[in-house]
């Protein structure tokens, strides 16, 4: 397997060393790359492609959500992961908005932070799990036939949607329904096209706000 590249982007140094040192000791990563502001990292990518690039979301100057913008804008095939002291619903629809395809809290360990490059590299995109509590994938089931444009989903579609909502990879929910993840890349394909939406991430969030719209109506 190709190295995955990886540049950090952090303003403080000792997360930026102690994040080195854990994914540097992974065959698969190799980090080429690292800054303490989000205008040194930009200009590093005019001249080098990067995988994966793991940014604090707070930077002197320019903010980590405004050069995560710019990345995504111009450099497609680089893909960044937002890391933050903030783990609430506000801050990672900002990180989603912005283009980010991870949201991790700091808190995390080493174990975490691998599986997370490896989801986002592999799959495009990744959830973090405080994004995603079981009350909205109950609330995913109860709306998916009431809420336009849950209604326009197939039976199969409304109980993927839920699993999808509750973190499940596409082998886990293949899996679950006893079908296969070819089948369930089908499905999530016309999901995400009745919905609006691009991605794992983009759906989630997108269920969340439709639900607390729904449900601040019925109040």
């Amino acid at each position: 397997m190709v190295a995955i590249t990886i540049m950090l982007v952090d303003n403080h140094l000792l997360m930026l060393d102690g994040m080195k040192r854990i994914l540097e000791d992974v065959a698969d990563f190799k980090v080429t790359a690292a800054f303490q502001d989000g205008i040194a990292a930009i200009e590093h990518l005019k001249k080098h492609k990067m995988d994966i690039v793991l940014m604090n979301t707070q930077l002197p100057g320019q903010s980590g959500l405004e050069t995560c913008r710019m990345i995504t804008r111009k450099y497609s095939s680089t893909r960044v992961i937002m890391l933050t002291n903030d783990s609430n619903d506000f801050h990672l629809q900002q990180a989603i908005r912005a283009g980010a395809k991870g949201y991790l809290s700091k808190s995390i360990d080493s174990q975490e932070l691998m599986e997370a490059i490896y989801s986002v590299y592999r799959k495009g995109a990744m959830m973090p799990l405080f994004a995603v509590p079981q009350t909205l994938r109950r609330a995913t089931c109860s709306y998916t036939q009431e809420i336009e444009p849950f209604h326009a989903l197939t039976p199969k579609e409304r109980e993927i949607l839920p699993l999808i909502v509750e973190g499940k990879t596409t082998n886990q929910v293949a899996d679950f329904l006893c079908i296969s993840p070819k089948t369930v890349r089908n499905h999530l394909s016309h999901i995400y096209k009745r919905l609006g939406t691009r991605d794992r991430l983009q759906t989630i969030i997108y269920m969340s706000q439709k639900i607390q719209t729904s449900v601040s109506l019925d109040v």
